[in-house]
């Protein structure tokens, strides 16, 4: 799905039921709706927002040449990601250590906001 056509890169969502995960159809169906995006519209650029512990999603967006494109607020914002960030410092996980140094951020940073990917489907 394309959530917002108005902006300057499409942003994608995708959802799969926990039973058809991890069977290629999220890297397949994304990759189709990209190129069949690009050849309609003629853009080549797309983002897409993935929560700090889908590592799955993150897998996909690596495989699918995705490149990390910053953090922004989701759920959370201002002072709620500060408390946030402040009660769960102690679960920092190695996992998160990893894409937070992706992101070039410090690990306690990162805690609260979602991940922003960004596709060149020319690099697919």
């Amino acid at each position: 799905m394309v959530k917002n056509l108005s902006k300057g890169d499409l942003e994608l969502a995708i959802e799969l039921k926990s039973e058809e995960c991890h069977k290629g159809y999220g890297t397949e169906a994304l990759s189709l709706l990209m190129n069949a995006l690009y050849k309609l519209t003629g853009r080549r650029y797309f983002r897409a927002r993935v929560e700090i512990d889908n590592h799955a999603s993150q897998g996909l967006m690596k495989k699918l040449g995705a490149a990390p494109n910053g953090i922004s607020e989701f759920l959370l914002h201002g002072e709620d990601i500060e408390k946030f960030q402040e009660e769960n410092k102690e679960n920092i996980t190695d996992e998160i250590r990893d894409v937070a140094a992706e992101f070039c951020m410090d690990a306690e940073d990162i805690l609260g906001y979602v991940l922003e990917y960004r596709f060149d489907v020319e690099n697919l």
